[in-house]
């Protein structure tokens, strides 16, 4: 079975305005984009993260990334890229992030359905973001575990790991003190 674009873009637009999170479009020669804005991101550089939704014809892509405070310091940290990148693979070969509905299960149970990747963008902007593609199919079997994974759960571990991560790339802490610091949160 086939899913329109379309229909699942109106399905998030739903989500997000029944969630009062804030969202514009984004029209380009590629397509739709929903931005949102997560803001009161204490932990995080300009306290603010950022979701975006691209609508492609088999699927969906999300990017869970920092503010354009985080892209700044790594574009003129470029000379830390190699730590950074380090960094980044230890998160994605050690850190696992359940689907979680904030009730112990009782809306739905944990899983590792998703398998995020935490990069920084190979486009020259620098973004930090976690990136995942969900096939329409998938999203159709579990839109609220989907939408509720990427608006809250990935965000809450960017806000986890944003210390460790900005520590790092601005010289206050190794990366091995950055790794030990993820580990002590036991993420």
């Amino acid at each position: 079975m086939s899913t329109n674009p379309l229909s699942v873009q109106k399905s998030v637009k739903r989500y997000l305005k029944g969630r009062q999170l804030p969202f514009e479009t984004i029209v380009s020669e590629s397509g739709a984009c929903l931005v949102v804005s997560l803001l009161d991101c204490e932990s995080c550089p300009g306290k603010l993260l950022g979701v975006d939704f691209y609508f492609h014809n088999n699927c969906m892509e999300v990017k869970v990334h920092y503010a354009a405070t985080a892209t700044k310091w790594i574009r003129e940290r470029k000379n830390h890229l190699a730590s950074l990148y380090r960094l980044l693979n230890y998160i994605n070969a050690m850190v696992w992030m359940p689907t979680n509905d904030g009730k112990q299960g009782e809306i739905y149970p944990y899983s590792y359905f998703y398998t995020p990747r935490f990069t920084v963008t190979e486009d020259g902007s620098y973004d930090l973001c976690c990136t995942s593609l969900v096939d329409y199919d998938v999203f159709n079997m579990a839109p609220l575990a989907t939408l509720d994974y990427f608006t809250a759960v990935v965000p809450a571990y960017f806000e986890e790991l944003a210390q460790p991560i900005f520590l790092s790339l601005l010289d206050e802490i190794t990366v091995e003190q950055a790794i030990q610091m993820i580990r002590d949160k036991n993420l």
